[in-house]
């Protein structure tokens, strides 16, 4: 910077904005940007931006102020975070196992929200003594900033109704009751008792400075069991629930949240029980011991229990066809699905639809009127880009038909979650995001999502919109939602098949900023005229959207363009047999 002057830093700057290159702020723009600004200033997100060098004095000023010890808990239990297909199947295995072995413990199983669990799941676990959580509640009266999946250990021994833990992984299977580790005596003496993993955090290793922590020669922490006395333990404990809300700095520098108990533990210079037995390791089995050397714990860490496909045979494994025959008891109760079952939901060919909305009313028009005029085939190598997905209809009637590459988009988060679950039987073949397709010149990460137009006695589940005006704010009823630019998309595939929009109005500025469209053999979908747009969606200068200037630009692409007119300026449009460009 002494080798040019501030004129000349500022007149280099310029000629990107005089060349074409840069754009100001428009005026709404600006508004938007100073709204923006001045909402940021109320929030502390920056407080929480941790690296190596501030992080032993921001680990100082959380061990002040880490909260007391509330009580209120009771009893001894166990704990397993346990969400979604894979690790409800392992969770399975584990907890008919500690019924098996005569166990009697309380379990609680943790997961984060109906995504990844369903009240059939709920109901099959209920005759073997199982109470679910769902973390997604539990957070609206515990706040907490980072809900990943390791992270969510540490969050669930705090909030568990439990005052002594006993925390499995899912696909952890115990070979003995587990029970009598509670009445050990160095458990009773430390309030903890931890198992080794096979590596150690060598004295290189930075997190050992990053803690402000003497190195240490000892194993680190194998997280598949933990054995907690949460009144004993609750600040050691409250400060590795810190670093895991924190996981984002310290999972770069230790391999997920196991390392947190133990550093937790060594910065608060709090005892515990480490088990002095190595692993034993099988075949993607890690095998752990009680304090006197005998097996209790098999950790599939690597060949976890499957519940559609074969299961590997693991030699050594105790009471694996035991194992096997609880899946099969699985098989024959649960078809390996999960489904997001909103009040008032009725099922319709195999689809989960909602009463009182026009749910039905759009199913039956694309896929048994065929709205969109599908062909009778297609081809098993071609590509649907569905934009506008609701809740699964077209992408049902594309798989129907013959496609199994099928990409579909949803920005309305009820809408996704049943689009989703209805969606999820038919595996890789469709892929479903909870995101807006948006321009692809420029775009923000995020738009604020409309919500449903409530009026009339149905609700209208598909009328939602981005284009929503920069003074309108995120509430209950409209959401910030992730966007992706409709070239990002196009650009995953040599040939699209088709591309389908039902977006409200979104769809010109979709189609007019893409610059991919010649990869797309025909597109279909609805066009709604609009009047009155908010600055962030006007485009090449046109700032209200009609029939005409559409079939301008799809003449562009297309030989043949067809338009439907429908009610309030809206309609239906096909393009197809594309000109080579």
């Amino acid at each position: 910077m002494m080798m040019i002057t501030p004129e000349e830093v500022i007149r280099r700057i310029s000629m990107y904005y005089s060349g074409g290159m840069l754009q100001f702020l428009t005026a709404g723009e600006n508004r938007a940007k100073a709204k923006g600004v001045k909402a940021s200033q109320t929030n502390d997100f920056d407080q929480h931006s941790i690296n190596r060098y501030n992080a032993p004095n921001r680990i100082a000023a959380a061990i002040e102020t880490l909260p007391q010890y509330p009580g209120g808990f009771r009893g001894r239990g166990i704990v397993i975070c346990a969400g979604g297909i894979k690790y409800f199947t392992c969770a399975w295995v584990c907890i008919n196992m500690i019924r098996h072995l005569g166990c009697t413990l309380p379990i609680e199983l943790w997961f984060q929200g109906p995504e990844e669990m369903d009240q059939r799941m709920v109901q099959l676990l209920q005759p073997l003594g199982v109470r679910c959580v769902d973390a997604k509640e539990v957070e609206k009266r515990f706040p907490r900033r980072s809900s990943g999946g390791w992270e969510l250990k540490s969050y669930a021994i705090i909030h568990s109704i439990f005052e002594e833990v006993l925390l499995l992984d899912a696909d952890n299977v115990p070979c003995r009751d587990p029970a009598f580790l509670f009445e050990e005596v160095e458990y009773r003496r430390t309030g903890s008792i931890f198992w080794p993993d096979y590596g150690s955090l060598g004295p290189e290793r930075a997190i050992w400075s990053i803690c402000d922590i003497a190195y240490h020669e000892e194993s680190e922490f194998e997280s598949g069991q933990m054995l907690i006395n949460k009144k004993t333990c609750w600040k050691p404990l409250a400060l590795t629930f810190w670093f895991n809300e924190h996981s984002d700095f310290f999972y770069s520098h230790i391999h997920g949240d196991k390392e947190t108990f133990h550093l937790a533990w060594r910065k608060i210079k709090q005892p515990y029980t480490m088990v002095a037995t190595p692993i034993e390791s099988l075949e993607g089995v890690m095998c752990q011991h009680d304090l006197r050397g005998q097996r209790i714990f098999q950790h599939r860490n690597s060949h976890k229990w499957q519940l559609s496909s074969k299961n590997r045979h693991i030699r050594g494994f105790i009471h694996e066809k035991l194992c096997l025959s609880f899946l099969e008891d699985l098989r024959e109760k649960w078809d390996g699905r999960i489904l997001y079952e909103p009040r008032n939901s009725i099922w319709h060919e195999g689809l989960i639809l909602r009463s009182r909305t026009d749910d039905l009313n759009i199913f039956n028009t694309v896929v048994n009127e065929n709205q969109y005029q599908l062909p009778e085939r297609f081809n098993s190598t071609d590509v649907v880009v569905d934009v506008g997905a609701h809740v699964g209809s077209f992408a049902y009637a594309c798989n129907k038909r013959g496609a199994r590459t099928i990409v579909a988009f949803e920005p309305d988060n009820e809408n996704f979650k049943l689009a989703w679950s209805n969606l999820k039987p038919l595996g890789p073949r469709v892929r479903v995001y909870e995101k807006a397709v948006w321009r692809s010149d420029r775009h923000p990460t995020s738009l604020i999502h409309s919500g449903y137009n409530g009026a009339g006695h149905t609700l209208a589940t598909g009328s939602g919109t981005v284009l929503v005006h920069g003074e309108e704010q995120p509430s209950k009823t409209r959401n910030l939602v992730a966007c992706i630019g409709l070239d990002k998309i196009l650009q995953r595939f040599q040939r699209v098949r088709l591309l389908k929009l039902a977006c409200a109005g979104a769809e010109w500025p979709i189609l007019f900023t893409s610059k991919e469209l010649g990869r797309v053999e025909a597109i279909c979908g609805q066009y709604q005229e609009v009047i009155d747009l908010p600055s962030y969606a006007v485009v090449q200068e046109i700032t209200r959207y009609r029939k005409t200037d559409l079939e301008q630009l799809l003449k562009r692409y297309y030989h043949h363009v067809q338009f439907k007119a429908l009610a309030n300026k809206s309609g239906l449009f096909w393009a197809w047999d594309r000109i080579s460009q």
